[in-house]
């Protein structure tokens, strides 16, 4: 299942930077393999509050997105300025991880990410407009993070 998992990731990856949009199969494939992985590593209770925690931190993440942009009055946040696939890839990584190391994932790639994209702006490298594939670097950074997890 590990190795399904991370052919689903690198794939994500590949169709985040690369297409600019990612096939759902993909985070159907991550996600069925996360779960089977899961049910195989961890005891029932216990997998199932990690999974519920880790969706409340999503739903807390997009919905305190949602407010902010809401209140700046912005219309369309969906699709505009939070792509569907960064959603269902932060879901699918709430199945795959333990909540520690789904915070850390995010939070560290996140401001890896945030980091690079303005010192490409401010060299003019890319646009400021230019969307950041959240959803392809998680699927990247998820690959370490995965390996740190099964081995330690």
């Amino acid at each position: 299942m590990i190795v399904l998992g991370c052919l689903a990731a690198l794939g994500i990856a590949w169709s985040d930077f690369g297409l600019r949009e990612i096939h759902v199969g993909w985070f159907g494939l991550m996600g069925l393999a996360g779960i089977i992985y899961q049910s195989q590593q961890a005891e029932g209770f216990y997998l199932l509050r990690a999974i519920f925690f880790n969706l409340v931190c999503v739903g807390m993440m997009v919905g305190s997105i949602w407010v902010i942009y809401r209140l700046k009055g912005e219309k369309q946040i969906m699709d505009h300025l939070l792509g569907w696939g960064d959603v269902v890839m932060l879901l699918v990584l709430g199945i795959w991880l333990p909540p520690h190391m789904f915070l850390l994932l995010f939070t560290g790639t996140s401001l890896l990410l945030v980091s690079l994209f303005l010192v490409l702006q401010l060299r003019k490298k890319i646009r400021s407009d230019y969307p950041i594939p959240l959803a392809g670097a998680l699927g990247v950074s998820f690959l370490p993070a995965l390996l740190i997890m099964v081995y330690l």
